[in-house]
């Protein structure tokens, strides 16, 4: 049971590594020149029994991948890759070979089992891109065809077919192990178990990357043993190796991070260092070190599934540090090295005549061949340049990428079907806010049937509770939305839960209680509330005053919303008074347009406050206004405005009424009253849970739901605060 339930994991790294035993060959037949995998693999040759070995692992290894993911609705997939998978076994058993009896059977049957293998792996290749459109499978195809057109060319050329050979086997196998993981549910890692491999497999990527710089510093007296013209010219290899080594120290964060695009250029320059290794330059430690590199990849493929992280200029600065730390390590350790092999004076001799070329240097006579020197200089020259031009393009790159624009509010349709499911779903008095303001993105369910309205700010995702749609799309969507940020490299947090909806956020989220909304009562308001003392005070003082009280309906007349407007501005100019976007409205006239407005009046028909009523959707039976904005020197006009506008609610039929949002009220947590000092020189959270306790309202407490930790909350808050920032007019 423990196996079968660490098989979707491990499967994959197991398949790849034992299915590519035979990069050793070329190692371990050092004095022989280049020869096919197959020749390897013959009767006879010292290590052939190795490989074939491996090989059969690999093949039942293939049988058990297909039988645990391959269901049996999945012809003509099953079936191929099972053919594909005896005919792997096969290949093992029947070695190749030419000389009489036994042997050339065998060889025989080799020869016939891999022609029909290849035209199976091109069969099931192109039954998945005329069937399912996988850009993998598409990549693969090219590759194929690639190797196909290049064998031709260099039909004559022994090490150049056998080099396409070994390429196209790495890429065979890389997709098979990809084709088959395919078909399974993919595999679910915890927070804490995926955020520690990505770690471990960043700081593996870093280690890599410098060893790879490093490696210029090892002997090169194998380099070019297969390739005729390459035998005194090893510049190449050190270049590659330091471009590599630079570009993996880049990638290092982001796969630490967990961006998918990082993990897919790692692996195929993993894939590279696979064939450089095995082939070009055998090295069976940087053979070995990659290739168990490759398969940790894949057995943590799952954990790379976040996009491209928003830039910001920490990130790129921290990008720069690792490039900059891993290539002067590096640095270091090639000298170390050199210096051990070859000497000081010697070390000093290279170096001179590489910076200045053929001038004369004073240094102490060495017997050393002047015909080594002068090749050592070159080469240091050569790679040294590579190192400085790949260095310093990574850190431009790193530091002044470009940004792709970010998207500014959802498509007509995405609003327009918003709208839609918000007349049948809406349930909140304020999901108005996820029409306006026209901020917002929209994340929609497969089916269309729900949907979720959010803001992106820094590297958050703010999204206001609940999700619209059928009460049993909740939890999936909210997952669903999780699992997408998470793959935009954006974290997530839900503003403004209600207590009775709190139970949906649990899985994935920390919860915090914020502060409570003011819910009234307005039939209780109107027989009960109003008769009060300081309520039948604040009437008096209207009557006395004159005020006078209107509901105008949309749509309305020009000349009253050029007095709206008027007054917004007049309230507005007071200190303190600011627009704001996102989960709150601002005075637009378009969007007035669309709302009731509550008016109060003068003796003289001055307009001195006024308060727009959400429009709501499915026969809500709880209303909620947005923007109060009065006159500061008419006394007592907005106090008077709000009795008006809920003895109007409860004369129309509505039920409850919204005051609004007060932050950190009934919330008693040390953190709680930490914030109540530190906001008092901006507003007083007090005097408005005061004022609003007039109404005698139940306190309906609101929360977020958000990831992180604290410190990850305060750093939310702050991006909040820029979202939700003074709109510019």
């Amino acid at each position: 049971s423990r196996l079968r339930a660490a098989l979707p994991r491990l499967w994959a790294p197991l398949f790849i590594c034992t299915s590519m035993s035979w990069l050793l060959a070329p190692s371990l037949h050092l004095k022989e020149p280049l020869l096919l995998i197959s020749q390897y693999e013959a009767f006879g040759q010292p290590y052939g029994w190795l490989f074939r070995s491996f090989d059969i692992i690999a093949g039942l290894l293939l049988v058990a991948g297909i039988r645990q993911f391959v269901r049996r609705q999945e012809n003509p997939y099953r079936g191929a890759l099972y053919t594909i998978a005896i005919l792997a076994i096969i290949d093992a058993v029947f070695a190749s070979g030419t000389a009489p009896g036994w042997q050339a059977i065998s060889g025989r049957i080799h020869g016939i089992e891999s022609i029909i293998s290849v035209g199976m792996v091109v069969f099931v290749t192109l039954i998945d891109i005329w069937r399912r459109r996988s850009v993998p499978t598409i990549w693969f195809l090219v590759t194929q065809t690639a190797c196909l057109a290049l064998a031709l060319v260099f039909l004559d050329q022994r090490s150049i077919l056998a080099l396409l050979q070994y390429i196209y086997q790495i890429a065979t196998v890389s997709w098979l192990a990809w084709f088959v993981r395919s078909f399974a549910a993919p595999v679910q890692w915890s927070e804490s178990a995926r955020r520690r491999w990505l770690q471990l497999f960043g700081y593996a990527s870093a280690s890599l990357g410098v060893a790879l710089i490093v490696t210029v510093a090892l002997p090169a007296h194998h380099f070019g043993r297969f390739f005729h013209g390459f035998e005194r010219d090893y510049g190449f290899i050190g270049q590659h190796s330091v471009a590599a080594g630079v570009l993996l120290l880049y990638l290092a964060r982001h796969v630490g991070q967990g961006q998918r695009r990082a993990a897919v250029c790692i692996g195929g320059l993993l894939g590279f260092q696979l064939v450089l290794y095995s082939i070009v330059r055998p090295t069976p430690s940087m053979l070995f070190i990659s290739l168990i590199a490759y398969g940790l990849l894949w057995c943590g493929i799952a954990a790379f599934d976040r996009n491209v992280r928003p830039l910001k200029v920490s990130g790129r600065i921290s990008d720069a540090a690792v490039v900059i730390a891993g290539t002067v390590l590096a640095i270091v350790l090639c000298f170390a090295a050199i210096r051990q092999a070859n000497g000081q004076q010697q070390v000093e001799r290279i170096i001179s005549r590489a910076i200045h070329g053929n001038k004369t240097v004073h240094v102490r006579h060495l017997p050393v061949p002047e015909e080594i020197t002068e090749h050592s200089a070159a080469y240091v020259r050569r790679v040294g340049s590579t190192l400085i031009v790949a260095t310093t393009l990574t850190l431009l790159w790193s530091l002044f990428r470009p940004v792709a624009p970010p998207k500014h509010g959802p498509a007509k349709d995405e609003q327009a079907l918003a709208r839609s499911l918000l007349e049948q779903w809406s349930h909140s008095s304020e999901d108005y806010f996820k029409l306006w303001p026209e901020d917002k993105q929209y994340f929609f369910n497969k089916a269309r049937t729900a949907f979720i309205a959010y803001k992106v700010s820094g590297g958050t995702a703010f999204a206001l509770a609940d999700p619209i749609g059928p009460l049993r799309t909740h939890k999936p969507i909210i997952t669903a939305f999780q699992n997408f940020c998470r793959q935009q490299g954006l974290s997530v947090c839900f503003l403004m839960i209600e207590h009775n909806k709190v139970e949906k956020y649990r899985a994935g989220f920390k919860i915090m209680k914020i502060g409570s909304s003011a819910i009234i009562d307005c039939k209780e308001f109107a027989t009960k509330t109003v008769k009060s003392k300081w309520w039948r005070w604040q009437h008096n003082r209207a009557q006395r005053a004159g005020y006078t009280y209107a509901l105008s309906r949309p749509p309305h007349s020009t000349a009253l919303l050029a007095e709206t407007a008027q007054l917004s501005n007049l309230w507005l100019e007071r200190a303190g008074h600011t627009e704001q976007t996102f989960a709150l409205g601002y005075y637009d006239t378009n969007y007035v347009q669309q709302c009731s407005l509550h008016l109060l009046r003068e003796p003289g028909g001055q307009l001195i406050a006024f308060a727009n009523q959400l429009p709501t959707f499915n026969d809500n039976r709880q209303a909620t206004v947005d923007l109060i904005r009065f006159n500061p020197e008419a006394d007592g006009a907005m106090p008077t405005l709000v009795m008006y506008i809920i003895l109007e609610l409860a004369a129309s039929g509505q039920e409850r009424f919204d005051l609004g949002f007060v932050p950190l009220a009934k919330v008693d947590t040390p953190i709680a009253q930490l914030a109540r000092t530190i906001s008092t020189r901006r507003f007083s959270i007090d005097g408005l849970q005061q004022f609003k306790g007039k109404f005698k309202p139940q306190w309906q407490p609101n929360y977020v739901a958000y990831q992180g930790d604290l410190l990850s909350l305060g750093v939310m808050i702050t991006q909040l605060e820029s979202l939700m920032s003074p709109k510019k007019q």
